[in-house]
């Protein structure tokens, strides 16, 4: 039995922020075999307290949850980890969603925003440009 490859040379982690548990198990079903640690949360304010405890390498947030939007989510963990690349995903994007992303980009780190569903080879690629292109 193979494993699969690790995509790079340390091993990158990854904070799944979704309410939907399936969603976040899909996910790590996919970046797991590639060599991902993987920090799972199920609201806003689980992905901050792991933010403020553990520092990972990518973030893939849904837009729509209770209390914290993935946006909002977004917008205060980058004051703890600056840097961090960002996925914002949402089943009902629109452009407001779009624009209000949009102030939030910034040039010290990736913020991608992604309708759901997202295909397997567009969210492994965009994933690992991201890292590249933030020095993992």
């Amino acid at each position: 039995m193979t494993q699969a490859p690790v995509l790079l040379s340390n091993t990158p982690r990854m904070l799944i922020v979704d309410d939907d548990q399936a969603f976040r198990e899909t996910l790590c079903s996919i970046f797991e075999p590639r060599g991902f640690d993987i920090f799972q949360a199920e609201c806003g304010e689980q992905a901050l307290s792991i933010a403020r405890e553990k520092t990972v390498d990518v973030g893939m947030f849904d837009f729509h949850m209770p209390r914290l939007s993935g946006l909002e989510t977004i917008r205060q963990i980058r004051i703890i980890q600056p840097s961090l690349p960002c996925f914002l995903m949402s089943a009902a994007l629109d452009d407001a969603i779009r624009q209000e992303a949009s102030q939030l980009a910034n040039s010290a780190a990736t913020l991608q925003v992604l309708s759901k569903p997202v295909s397997l080879r567009t969210i492994t690629s965009l994933v690992l440009t991201a890292l590249q292109m933030s020095g993992r």
